[in-house]
């Protein structure tokens, strides 16, 4: 499986996931590191009935509010898988799926936040939502994912200063704030 694996990483993101598959523990390259966990929120993720298979059901089914599509067509932008790869696109429907408390698209937020993929390198945003999704699995029976995230969140904390940490804490309580907990928030 892991050469499969890597040969499928290496279509969606080109010569630079060889080198993440080749050096896990280099610092610069998180997502060997966090690919596991990416995976696995990507299959545990909850399904409400039969999944859309074209591009264009997806993306009504996300223009009507579905998460779910919403996900999994990030997903197929994020990797370019059925569409054209487009980071800006993915980061848009994660983010949605996100503000409405979708965990899995808070964790894919960060991992492009850290790396730069779709938007400027930002270290404040991609702890805030490693936070929130740390946060929002606080409640949850499954030890491994927690763990995860919060190695996740540890990883990330130890290439921030302080005041980037602390800004990042902040947006995640202002995030929060601005949902009421019935709202998905």
């Amino acid at each position: 499986m892991g050469s499969a694996l890597a040969g499928g990483l290496e279509r969606a993101r080109g010569p630079q996931a060889r080198g993440w598959l080749r050096s896990p523990g280099a610092i610069s390259m998180p997502r060997a590191r966090w690919l596991p966990i990416v995976l696995c929120l990507a299959l545990v993720a909850p399904t409400t009935g039969a999944r859309a298979r074209t591009v264009a059901e997806l993306q009504a089914k996300a223009e009507a509010g579905d998460i779910n599509a919403a996900f999994e067509l990030a997903l197929r932008f994020d990797y370019g898988k059925g569409v054209p790869e487009d980071n800006r696109r993915a980061m848009e429907l994660y983010t949605r799926a996100a503000d409405l408390g979708f965990v899995s698209s808070m964790v894919n937020l960060a991992i492009m936040y850290r790396n730069g993929e779709g938007a400027p390198v930002d270290l404040r945003e991609a702890f805030k939502w490693i936070d929130l999704a740390r946060f929002h699995t606080q409640r949850s029976s499954d030890r491994r994912l927690k763990w995860q995230i919060r190695s996740m969140q540890d990883r990330l904390k130890s290439t921030m200063t302080a005041a980037e940490v602390a800004d990042g804490e902040a947006r995640a309580r202002q995030w929060y704030a601005a949902r009421k907990p019935g709202d998905g928030g």
